[in-house]
């Protein structure tokens, strides 16, 4: 059965709304991306048993500017989206599957 909840936070805003956020205060983008991580660190800490075992939300081959490099292109593409979309598309490229 699952579970119908409701996200809170910066991540509730709108592609658009990011945007424009960022372009008036620069380093409000480091607030959105701090959000972001604990997303998905709720995301990995409530994944089913055997879900995303072993998954690192900082790989490497994906370091943290890519990952906010990331996220603002996807807001770019779909403006309409909330933030918390282009986190967990995210959550996805890095490997994980507990995003439905």
């Amino acid at each position: 059965m699952s579970q119908t909840v409701a996200i809170v936070g910066t991540g509730t805003a709108s592609c658009s709304q990011f945007k424009m956020s960022i372009a008036d205060r620069p380093l409000e983008e480091r607030e959105y991306f701090a959000w972001g991580q604990g997303y998905m660190s709720g995301i990995l800490l409530t994944a089913p048993a055997g879900v995303d075992d072993g998954l690192s939300l900082t790989p490497e081959s994906f370091p943290i500017s890519a990952q906010i490099a990331f996220v603002r292109a996807f807001c770019d593409k779909f403006p309409a989206a909330t933030y918390s979309d282009g986190i967990e598309t995210l959550y996805r490229a890095l490997g994980g599957k507990a995003v439905k």
